[in-house]
């Protein structure tokens, strides 16, 4: 019977270290772990530590969560499995007091977990220590996967613990030892729980699998255990998606989409648009411009030179890039806004690197070492400038929701109570004004006429306070007209009660 390849605690100690070296050089040190939500995407941080905030402050059910923002749901809304948010709220709760620190910490231990069954993974087919070492630590040359996987963001976290899954897979394969087979479940389902699109790697290798079956190359016993994980997987998903659909939208529309947005689905001028703004805007902070050509050069290259010399290899990337390209055909649209679901195109990056380490071993081809080595510093650099500039809370993204900095301090101090509804009609996200007040209530999204009838709505849902710009006068006489009265101010807002 095979053995699995394993690591000394040394080794893995070591791994440790290289880990939180590269995670804080580039992040410019640990402060990060204390940072509130801020810069690009701050919206979809609110709405995620929202519902966390919420498991905290009013102590729910797993099963009943809500965001800041009422809406006419009372908050109730969901989208990916809140495992997180649940986590981070408990263990507020034992701390005594809510911190974003929790669901930062818990980011970095996915991301730990994830980094050393790479190392493992990769060890166990390379063979070689150095190339498993220079493939893992491109964990750290991705700018996206960093900087999202540590914003407790569920994308880099899905695939995180999918790689801990296909270690236990590995495990299973070499050794037949059923425990491996069930935690090997119990990461797939975690991961495709956390983000469907983490589907993708598992059909690539169940493709690759069915291949070497059908040439002899692979047993059918295993291929029907691993489609037995990813139905049983998959199975589970499906559960989750009916329920949040279901729980979401007993009151209202779904507020979290779970819908396809492909291309086919798009006129010329959305396409070219969306097109503009890949190359303008996200491309060059999901890898540099020269290392993406390279890639892309590399990918044809290699398909080509793999026919000729390694079959299978080939068939492999052929697999990869059909998936991969109808996944970004699917979900075109979604990179209009979303530069976050461009994460699950570094596994086809990563991939393309180890199987050029797997057929010219750095112990046989050191120039491919030393070639891989540079890419890798030349990454890691570009990630820390992206990364960085990504936190830097002087760019025009936090502009608008730093007013509402400190609120919570000045509401407590009044008093006022963290069960008091606040509305913030100046604020145009759902959740980040009403998390940085640390109370729930309403902002202007999803009310497009804050008239009277909505007024009157909010009160008899408990609306206590009005908050927004003092130099609007309109607004002021608005809500005076409506019994609302108060002078006091905090920064450029009035509030009114």
């Amino acid at each position: 019977m095979n053995k699995i390849v394993s690591t000394t605690w040394w080794e893995t100690i070591g791994l440790v270290v290289v880990f939180l070296l590269l995670m804080g050089f580039t992040h410019g040190g640990f402060g990060f772990l204390h940072a509130d939500i801020c810069g690009q995407h701050i919206w979809r941080q609110s709405d995620g530590i929202s519902i966390a905030y919420r498991y905290y402050q009013e102590n729910l059910s797993f099963w009943t969560p809500k965001f800041l923002n009422e809406m006419r749901s009372q908050g109730m809304q969901v989208g990916e499995f809140p495992i997180y948010y649940f986590i981070a709220a408990k263990l507020s709760q034992i701390s005594g007091q809510f911190d974003i620190y929790w669901l930062r910490a818990l980011s970095v231990v996915t991301m730990l977990l994830g980094y050393l069954a790479l190392y493992r993974l990769s060890l166990s087919y390379l063979k070689d220590k150095v190339s498993a070492f220079l493939l893992t630590n491109w964990w750290f040359g991705a700018n996206l996967w960093v900087y999202f996987g540590f914003i407790f963001f569920p994308d880099t976290h899905s695939i995180a613990l999918g790689i801990v899954g296909f270690w236990f897979w590995r495990n299973f394969e070499l050794s037949s030892h059923n425990k491996f087979l069930v935690f090997a479940f119990i990461f797939f389902s975690l991961a495709l729980l956390l983000k469907p699109i983490t589907a993708f790697p598992l059909l690539v290798y169940f493709g690759y699998r069915l291949y070497s079956m059908c040439i002899g190359a692979y047993p059918l016993s295993k291929l029907r255990n691993f489609l037995i994980l990813m139905v049983l997987s998959g199975l589970i998903e499906l559960s989750w998606i009916v329920y949040a659909h279901w729980y979401s939208t007993q009151y209202e529309p779904m507020y979290f989409t779970m819908r396809l947005r492909s291309i086919f689905t798009l006129d010329w001028t959305r396409i070219l648009e969306i097109g503009y703004i890949f190359h303008v805007k996200w491309l060059h902070e999901f890898t540099s411009y020269i290392l993406f050509c390279l890639w892309v050069i590399t990918h044809i290259f290699s398909i080509i030179y793999f026919w000729k010399k390694a079959k299978s290899s080939a068939i492999l990337l052929i697999i990869m890039s059909f998936l991969y390209l109808g996944l970004f055909i699917m979900f075109f649209e979604y990179y209009h806004d979303h530069d976050y679901g461009l994460i699950p195109y570094y596994v086809p990056m990563i991939g393309l690197i180890g199987l050029w380490l797997h057929h010219k071993p750095i112990r046989k081809f050191p120039w491919m070492g030393v070639l891989i080595g540079l890419m890798l510093l030349k990454s890691i650099l570009n990630t820390r400038n992206i990364v960085m500039f990504r936190y830097d809370t002087s760019y025009p993204w936090d502009d608008e929701y730093n007013t509402y900095r400190g609120l919570d301090t000045f509401l407590d101090k009044l008093p006022m109570s963290r069960d008091a509804k606040i509305l913030l009609p100046q604020d145009k996200s759902t959740c980040v004004g009403l998390y940085l007040a640390k109370r729930g209530g309403w902002t202007s999204v999803f009310q497009k006429h804050l008239d009277e009838n909505s007024i009157n709505y909010m009160k008899s849902k408990g609306l206590e306070a009005i908050l927004f710009d003092k130099s609007d006068t309109g607004l002021l006489r608005q809500y005076q007209r409506l019994g609302f009265k108060g002078d006091t101010t905090y920064q450029s807002l009035i509030l009114l009660k």
